[in-house]
């Protein structure tokens, strides 16, 4: 795990491209984030997340889940990238109703996200491949 910092719109921020191989075999990565609550003072209230824009490749998706460390825990290391990680059930939250609830996140405190990468076997290479998330919540004044 590393702490950076992964910016809007910049491609391969999260996942590096396939290669020819995992193209060829099929391939399921897996990747930590953290949701942070950079607020000084005011806390993120019923805190939800879902994807905001799916792989447009038929031979790919996305799947998230909530880590398994408590709110401004370490979550879990994996062995390998392509190790899934322990007792966390993931899903495909494409809608706001289907949303993840995260919860309350206090000031200057985070939250364990997991993603997965999933490659079918013989996929072809995608031109434009790309995936948002967005979290939505409230805080009062």
């Amino acid at each position: 795990m590393s702490i950076v910092v992964i910016a809007d719109r910049i491609t391969n921020a999260l996942f590096a491209n396939q290669n020819v191989t995992q193209a060829m075999m099929g391939n399921v990565d897996y990747k930590c984030i953290y949701i942070f609550n950079n607020e000084p003072v005011r806390t993120f209230y019923n805190a939800y997340v879902w994807f905001t824009g799916v792989p447009f490749h038929p031979n790919e998706s996305m799947d998230m889940a909530i880590g398994t460390s408590m709110l401004n825990g370490i979550e879990q290391q994996i062995q390998t990238p392509n190790s899934p990680p322990y007792g966390v059930a993931f899903a495909r939250p494409k809608l706001v109703s289907t949303a993840l609830q995260l919860g309350s996140i206090p000031p200057q405190t985070h939250l364990a996200l997991w993603l997965r990468r999933t490659l079918l076997a013989n996929a072809r290479p995608a031109p434009i491949d790309t995936c948002g998330i967005q979290v939505a919540g409230y805080t009062t004044q």
